[in-house]
Formats: structure tokens, sequence, C-alpha cells
């Protein structure tokens, strides 16, 4: 017996064949209807072609974006920034109460003349950045408070300097150092000085008063002198002054509590 049902798949009309196989007994004609019935089941295929309804496609969600144009990052179309200036220098920024940066760059000429400056002793010389502690005095090359070289090697052209502490005021040279000792520098920074790492502890804590959830606006002169404030700030019974400093308002609590 053989059943035939159409069905719609994928929008077009494909014919089943769905044979009772098991009834069919084991003869040599029923091996050639079985092959020819699987067959039948099989879509219609050219040899050594895929159809086109059957060719795999990737699911859009793993399909890789295309490539981002390459946009142009500089402004008002001006050239990009060169490399190089052609021009010695040693540049030291604060960044931090702790760490200084420096960035350099160093001439041909700069380098022949601290070349030959070492002589013999170039072989083996590395680069390096030499600190100067020279807080509080006139630097002359040879009174620093302390110093301190760290080889940087090959032109790198920057190099963060961590510190020991804030507030320190230091200069910085970039030259070599030869396996003797000898540093012959290139260039010299300017001197940079690093903040401190807390609150000033100077000046003048001014306060204002406030009513009703605002501030009253301090009207012109009302801000007393600090050799004036505590007997301007008592002429004032019941309310607190205008402003004034934390000196003056101690006072005022401390005659008030007399």
């Amino acid at each position: 017996m053989r059943k035939v049902r159409r069905i719609r798949r994928r929008g077009q009309d494909v014919e089943l064949i769905a044979e009772q196989l098991a009834a069919v007994p084991a003869t040599a004609a029923a091996i050639d209807t079985k092959v020819a019935l699987i067959q039948a089941l099989a879509p219609h295929k050219t040899p050594g072609t895929t159809p086109a309804s059957e060719t795999p496609r990737p699911s859009a969600a793993l399909e890789a974006p295309p490539p981002p144009a390459p946009t142009d990052v500089r402004l008002n179309n001006e050239p990009a920034l060169p490399a190089r200036y052609g021009v010695t220098e040693l540049v030291a920024l604060p960044v931090d109460p702790f760490m200084v940066h420096l960035y350099w760059e160093l001439t041909p000429d700069a380098i022949h003349t601290a070349r030959r400056s070492l002589g013999a002793a170039w072989d083996g010389a590395v680069q390096a950045l030499r600190g100067y502690d020279v807080a509080w005095i006139e630097f002359d090359g040879t009174n620093a408070h302390r110093q301190f070289d760290i080889a940087v090697g090959g032109d790198v052209g920057s190099w963060y300097v961590h510190l020991w502490g804030p507030e320190q005021t230091l200069l910085f040279d970039i030259g070599w150092r030869a396996r003797d000792g000898r540093f012959v520098a290139a260039a010299r920074s300017n001197l940079v000085r690093t903040p401190r790492n807390a609150p000033c502890e100077t000046g003048e804590e001014r306060w204002m008063t406030v009513r009703d959830g605002r501030i009253v606006p301090t009207p012109a002169g009302a801000i007393p002198k600090p050799a004036e404030g505590a007997a301007r700030a008592g002429a004032l019974p019941g309310e607190l002054p205008w402003s004034g400093t934390l000196a003056e308002l101690r006072g005022l609590a401390k005659g008030r509590a007399r």
C-alpha cells in the first residue's frame, strides 16, 4: 500500500511518499523497490550542487558587524601633531603630592655631544633620569639635599616618577650614566613643586548669617578686620555677627560665656 499526501513546507510543495517498508518481503526485487522509495523521499539534487533553499545561512546575531569607517580625530582639519619637534628639552609636571611626570626629546646633536663627552665610557652607558632635591636652596649643581637616578633605557620619551613624600621641590636631568659612575646630562628640566597632601592649615574661616533657611547677604563693610572683629561682634547683642574669623567667633563665645 502506498499513501501519498502533499504538505506545504517553506513555500514549496513537497511530495512525501510513506511506504510500509516492513511489509515488503526481503527479495532482490523488494530491495530495489525500497531504494526507489528512499530516493523518492529525498529532494531532487543535481550532482555537485546544493539547492539554494538548503544553503545554510548564519544567524543574524552571529554575523560580525562591518568594521567602522575610519574617523579623523583632528579638529578643523588641522595637521596631526608631529612625533618630534627637533628641540632638546625635558619638561617636569606635578601629577599629585607623590608623583611627577617627565617627558623629553633629545636631538641627534645632543646625543652626539653626550657620547663625545663620555668617550670610551659610552660603551655600556645607560640612559637615566637624575633627580635633585633642591628645596629652599639656590642649586649650583652640587649642593642638592639628595639626588637619585632612574634608568629609563632606550628612547621612551616619558616617565612617571614616584616620590617619597609630598611638598617636594625638584629638578631633573636626562642623560647617560657610565659604568664608572660618571653622568653626562643632555637636558635639564624646569623646577617642579608637588602639592601637600592635606588641607591647608592657614587662612581665615569666615561665617555668614542664615535666617529662615537662607543666607543673609553680608552688607558692604560689615566684614570685621581681625583687630576689631571681637569688639564689633560684641556690639551685636542677641545674635551672631554678619561674619567673622574663627578666632573672632571663639572670642565672642568666650565673652558670652562669662
